[in-house]
């Protein structure tokens, strides 16, 4: 793959630079893997979320098995350079260093819904 130009990364929290406080900062070069990481869930009744993102002929599908979407919640979606990330498998990238975004667009989770379908899981 080509090097891209830049980097996507969501995150629920506005910050002048991305730590790796967790572990590695991930990012994806494709927008649509990134934006579900922005946008708000709500735990079910037994404080568990969980998700998943495929993309499809049609476009991104947000499968969700535990919560919700929390409609009313905004999220960031962080354009980062390359620079100090590497690739660890074909949709995501890593740094382990600090990284300051280019820029960032507020998103809101409610624009979102027509990606999610829900499964019910025990």
């Amino acid at each position: 793959m080509i090097r891209p130009d830049v980097l996507y990364h969501g995150s629920r929290v506005l910050v002048p630079v991305l730590e790796p406080l967790e572990g590695p900062i991930n990012a994806s070069h494709d927008r649509a893997i990134a934006v579900p990481w922005a946008l708000g869930f709500v735990p079910d009744q037994r404080g568990r979320t969980k998700w998943s993102i495929q993309i499809t002929v049609d476009g991104p599908r947000i499968t969700i098995e535990q919560g919700a979407l929390d409609l009313t919640a905004i999220g960031y979606l962080y354009r980062v350079p390359v620079d100090g990330f590497e690739q660890v498998n074909p949709m995501v990238w890593v740094c382990r260093e600090p990284v300051t975004p280019i820029d960032y667009e507020i998103l809101q989770t409610a624009d979102f819904v027509g990606w999610t379908t829900t499964t019910m899981t025990a």
